[in-house]
């Protein structure tokens, strides 16, 4: 998984998209 959001425009849709349906504790653990 690719949890790079900050480095893929795309992928930082999805993250959008997950922070929505409150799957944002995914990255809480990242710097």
């Amino acid at each position: 998984m690719r949890l790079s959001v900050v480095d893929d425009p795309d992928t930082a849709q999805v993250h959008v998209r997950a922070v929505e349906y409150g799957c944002y504790h995914f990255r809480v653990h990242r710097p």
